[in-house]
């Protein structure tokens, strides 16, 4: 298992080459936590993801349990990016992932 660190600069290199290659939307797929009530992984997940964003380095971010119609995010991205809605996570209230579009 690694640790936030490493998850975080993992993520962070996945990113840049999704970007890289031009790619378009990055699902983050870091799980919730065996208890239940979340992990360490999360808060800084959406720590750097936030930044990342308030540094327009990236275009949107969706927290997973909020990934459906009734998020004004989610209603900005598919504007942008209309296939985003077919995503199977779409409206699943998934806690342990984060969809990036980039």
């Amino acid at each position: 298992m690694p640790t936030v660190e490493q998850a975080r600069q993992r993520m962070l290199d996945g990113l840049n080459a999704l970007d890289a290659s031009r790619t378009k939307i990055a699902v983050i797929i870091r799980g919730y936590g065996s208890t239940g009530q979340g992990g360490k992984l999360g808060p800084e997940m959406r720590k750097t993801l936030s930044r990342l964003r308030n540094q327009g380095k990236i275009k949107f971010v969706i927290w997973g349990e909020k990934f459906s119609m009734f998020d004004e995010t989610t209603q900005k991205a598919l504007e942008h990016l209309p296939t985003l809605s077919r995503n199977p996570y779409y409206a699943k209230g998934n806690f342990g992932i984060t969809i990036v579009v980039l």
